[in-house]
């Protein structure tokens, strides 16, 4: 019969079991974590264990199908614990242009699964803001950006990324949420776990806006703000 610890860790796959016995330190600081947290399989506080580098927690995404694809996705963003932002934030207004598009084609890919209205980057109007002003402007409930996120949300959760009983890796959006605050980057984080190869991230161009200190926000079918 399981001991009380591993009556903790009941829900896990056991080659993560095996790699938390290894790790003592951490196991204890998983299974406290995960008491306050019922019902996770994984801690929401994952990745505060391994912030001194992120490679050691490696093992918990390799063992799985395409969880190297994932990690080296998470590690590009997040290695060694750091935001990976390039010092250079400076980018001319064709490539912006050609970010802001591609981020609309790569939202209109998963919009059009539903059915849903897509975005043209010929028929909008492109705004640089700066923070103070796009708060002072608008509100984040009035604009289609918020409604445009949910939704491509549920698309890739029930329609792109396998269940978990498929691969386990798909447990981690929450420790990813409490790492970035933010489902665009956890979407492209998770990405390769959908095995959709004929077509590039769909978030891929917004974590290079996002890596350039840029979020865009769609208010509607005209309108399209760059906020740095």
């Amino acid at each position: 019969m399981r001991d009380s610890v591993e009556e903790e860790l009941k829900d896990l796959p056991q080659v993560w079991v095996d790699l938390l016995n290894s790790m003592p330190d951490i196991k204890e600081e998983f299974i406290s974590d995960k008491k306050l947290n019922s019902g996770e399989m994984i801690s929401p506080y994952f990745f505060s264990y391994f912030m001194e580098d992120y490679k050691s927690c490696a093992p918990f995404f390799l063992c799985f199908e395409r969880g190297k694809e994932v990690f080296d996705a998470l590690y590009e963003l997040y290695g060694e614990g750091e935001s990976a932002e390039p010092s250079d934030k400076n980018i001319d207004e064709k490539k912006l242009k050609e970010l802001l598009a591609r981020h609309l084609d790569g939202m209109n890919y998963l919009l059009k699964m539903k059915g849903k209205n897509t975005y043209s980057i010929h028929e909008m109007e492109i705004r640089e803001l700066s923070e103070e002003e796009f708060e002072n402007e608008y509100d984040l409930g009035d604009i289609e950006s918020e409604d445009i996120r949910r939704c491509c949300g549920q698309i890739m959760r029930h329609n792109i990324l396998p269940k978990a009983d498929e691969n386990p890796i798909v447990k981690f959006q929450e420790a990813l949420y409490e790492l970035t605050l933010n489902y665009n980057l956890i979407f492209y984080i998770l990405w390769p776990l959908g095995k959709v190869d004929d077509v590039e991230n769909p978030y891929k161009a917004y974590v290079e806006l996002w890596r350039r200190g840029i979020k865009p926000y769609i208010i509607n079918k005209n309108s399209l703000v760059a906020v740095r």
